[in-house]
């Protein structure tokens, strides 16, 4: 099945579902089991399967005792289970802290869902919330030892504790760790934020909105990201209250004004009236594949000549820095020490079986990888000033 006309079908369905939109009889027309099928993939790799199945479901479109209606309806039913159980998370989360006096930014699709037509509609694989760093430790006590909330590992810019329920929660203590201009912007966060009368606190509008063309910016430097993140930002535009003058200030001082035009051409196009320009169907042609997380090749490409070439970038992968590696095994920042014994460790480690195939294809590709490929993503990201 041709990929354009799958990537049309998704997008003309959440379409339907999320602005009402009419779905086309040439669009009805190329309905089959072949279609439903690649339409599904496609959608669910975007992480929108659950709007894309719910229209075809309401437009009578999904055959009857099929296994891609099943398919279809298990996403949308698992958004609306994945919703309730957020929520409900959240909610306990919030009056933990608030009851506690810390101070908290809720983030990301907490915030965003609500400019959905249904909340549930706008999926979430975590909750993310924002605490000072000061915070920090004092939060994990209080989430582990009320709210039975167990600690994962801590992170570069967060820490990664689970409920009892298997809900994940991503507790930041920064917004981006990289030593990038955006990454600057987003060190005085908390200056930005409208305090409300508990300690939850929200973020400015155009802070807000930064952030999530900030984290857009960050994973389309890592391969790519998903169909959500542009409807995402399709709705803040449309929605969202704010001042343009301090957005566009901010995007500029955070080197995103080039990246942030050309991602809003893409939503426009895709979701409005926008047209389909060269730079348009060039992002289109890096994130089509890329999923909601990005793409390996994309990534390989990116690092590659980040590095300055296959041999540099192997070299880099081979032996990770204690700055990276710190963050692998939490036990590092206290016993630097124990390096050369970690970096021995994470080798044995990713020769392991669940490992062992993702750092072989991530070796094939830096070795044989598409060559034109490679220099069609460094010259998009050129284009975009990332």
């Amino acid at each position: 099945m041709d990929i354009d006309c799958s990537l049309k079908g998704v997008l003309g369905f959440v379409r339907n579902e999320i602005f009402g939109n009419e779905i086309s009889n040439e669009m009805k027309n190329l309905i089959s089991e072949d279609f439903l099928k690649d339409l599904f993939k496609l959608s669910k790799r975007h992480d929108v399967a659950h709007l894309v199945g719910n229209a075809l479901e309401k437009n009578g479109l999904l055959p009857d005792d099929s296994q891609v209606k099943t398919q279809f309806l298990k996403e949308r039913n698992m958004a609306l289970f994945r919703y309730e159980q957020i929520r409900y998370e959240l909610d306990r989360i919030c009056n933990a802290l608030d009851k506690a006096q810390i101070q908290y930014i809720t983030l990301k699709g907490s915030v965003i869902r609500k400019y959905y037509p249904e909340p549930w509609m706008r999926t979430s694989c975590d909750i993310d919330i924002l605490v000072h760093e000061e915070d920090l430790q004092k939060t994990i006590e209080i989430l582990q030892n009320t709210l039975d909330y167990r600690y994962e590992m801590t992170g570069n810019h967060d820490v990664s504790l689970y409920a009892e329920s298997g809900v994940h929660l991503e507790l930041h203590y920064r917004l981006d760790p990289n030593e990038n201009s955006w990454a600057k912007v987003l060190l005085d966060v908390w200056a930005s934020v409208k305090s409300l009368d508990q300690p939850r606190c929200e973020l400015k509008e155009e802070m807000f909105f930064f952030y999530h063309v900030a984290h857009m910016a960050g994973h389309f430097k890592a391969g790519g990201c998903g169909v959500r993140s542009f409807l995402d930002l399709y709705l803040l535009r449309k929605n969202l209250v704010f001042d343009f003058d301090k957005l566009t200030a901010l995007l500029k001082e955070g080197g995103l004004d080039k990246f942030y035009n050309s991602v809003c051409a893409v939503a426009d196009c895709w979701f409005g009236e926008g047209e389909s320009t060269p730079i348009v169907r060039s992002i289109e042609d890096y994130i089509i594949n890329s999923g909601m997380y990005g793409d390996m090749r994309n990534r390989v490409a990116i690092q590659q000549k980040e590095k300055g070439g296959n041999v540099k970038f192997l070299l880099s992968r081979i032996f990770l820095p204690y700055s990276q590696l710190k963050f692998v095994y939490p036990k590092l920042q206290k016993y630097p020490i124990l390096f050369p014994f970690y970096q021995v460790k994470r080798w044995f480690k990713l020769l392991k079986k669940d490992s062992r195939k993702k750092s072989v294809s991530e070796l094939k590709e830096t070795i044989s990888g598409d060559n034109e490929k490679k220099k069609r993503v460094t010259k998009l990201l050129k284009d975009l000033e990332l």
